[in-house]
């Protein structure tokens, strides 16, 4: 992140083999997915990560004292890096980016991905928002995009019966 001043002390290696410097201290303090501080073994390793360098990028810039990156801008042939900061902020419980993923999403452009990732992920207001808008897919293309997470599956044949956690409606 441009100015911090906060000495490194893990490195982090994405998914195209980029290393990401990071503080243990912050991973903590700013996120719930990464082990906490004393229980981190003080190893030279890259940790290997599954999202790519630019999503960790703008992740780590959640986590650190300063202002919130602007992401209004990741629209268009942006937009993949938009989901995919949701996802690694759902990944790693990390809040304030979590938000951030949420108020953007509601963006009608991209309804059925909405849909997805806001059932996937339990955000019942934001699937049924956008839920009206996927009618017209497949249902072979909705469970290749859902993949893994059956009960969302079941929300969006079944509206009204199902919850997005797959419990029963009652």
């Amino acid at each position: 992140v441009n100015g911090c001043t906060t000495p490194v002390d893990i490195v982090l290696r994405s998914s195209d083999h980029a290393l990401i410097s990071a503080h243990k201290a912050n991973l903590e303090q700013f996120s719930k997915g990464f082990p906490d501080v004393d229980s981190v073994m003080d190893d030279d390793s890259p940790v290997d990560l599954t999202e790519n360098r630019e999503t960790l990028r703008l992740l780590m810039q959640f986590m650190h004292k300063q202002k919130l990156p602007d992401v209004s801008d990741l629209t268009g042939s942006r937009i993949h890096l938009l989901f995919s900061l949701g996802e690694a902020a759902e990944k790693y419980f990390v809040y304030s980016a979590r938000q951030c993923a949420v108020f953007i999403l509601r963006m009608p452009q991209v309804r059925t991905t909405v849909f997805c990732y806001a059932a996937k992920f339990n955000y019942p207001a934001v699937a049924d928002a956008a839920a009206p808008y996927t009618l017209g897919e497949a249902l072979v293309n909705m469970e290749k995009r859902m993949w893994g997470y059956p009960t969302t599956v079941y929300a969006w044949v079944s509206p009204g019966i199902y919850s997005t956690d797959g419990a029963l409606r009652k």
